[in-house]
């Protein structure tokens, strides 16, 4: 059975380190793999142990040989350990999961957006506004897409006033569709019992997808809303 090679630690200058301090330093190696998963990388841990054994050699250089060289160099490495991991590229490491684990951690989370409820309500927006002529269908896509009465009403070569009066005939007509009780009517304006429609088409309002301005077909808008024509 093949074995690892041993380390060899060496300091700052590449001079190797005592083989008495070397040998403490390199058995404690398992050890703190088992304490800190992230020195299974052996680079990482060739730092941690090169940097444990300065330390230990430094210490001896001031108070002489110590008498519990073993206890005191666990002690190090685990300090010494601590403040590498606290290193931007290892505390990733330290809290990336692997993939067995990300895929049974991602099976738990619940979905905020793009669910199935909110596809269903985008389809269900659509369909509505299909039911519209080509002209009013336009008009309301336009206004979902931010732009004004004024806006289209200068795209269009219309007046605002009839821009107005036909996006509020196509929604009186988007009402009678889904069984809403048009403006000043009975009801508040709220969908009528028995029309799901309703409540589907008002609650995937905050959901469905507006195009943005500069997804809208050039060909329907005609003008940019500075009022300069598409290219």
């Amino acid at each position: 059975m093949a074995h690892a090679p041993r380390l060899t630690l060496v300091d700052p200058h590449g001079v190797p380190f005592d083989p008495r301090i070397e040998e403490v330093v390199v058995a404690l190696s398992a050890r703190a793999q088992r304490q800190f998963p992230a020195l299974r990388d052996e680079l990482l841990l060739t730092e941690v142990l090169e940097e444990t054994a300065r330390r230990i050699a430094q210490r001896e250089r001031h108070a002489g040989p110590l008498e519990h060289r073993h206890g005191y160099a666990w002690v190090t490495l685990r300090s010494v350990a601590v403040s590498y991991l606290r290193r931007g590229p290892s505390r990733l490491a330290g809290r990336t999961l692997g993939r067995k684990h990300s895929e049974s951690v991602l099976s738990t989370v619940s979905a905020s957006a793009h669910t199935a409820a909110h596809i269903e309500r985008a389809v269900l927006h659509r369909e509505v506004l299909a039911l519209l002529s080509a002209g009013e269908r336009e008009l309301i896509e336009l206004q979902e897409a931010g732009f004004s009465s004024a806006d289209i009403a200068s795209a269009k070569g219309r007046s605002i006033a009839s821009v107005n009066t036909a996006c509020s005939r196509a929604k009186a007509r988007l009402r009678r569709i889904i069984g809403a009780t048009p403006l000043g009517g009975s009801g508040n304006n709220r969908p009528r019992r028995g029309t799901p429609a309703a409540h589907e088409l008002r609650a995937g309002r905050d959901s469905r997808v507006v195009t943005s301005r500069r997804e809208l077909p050039t060909g329907s808008l005609g003008r940019t809303r500075s009022g300069h024509r598409a290219s």
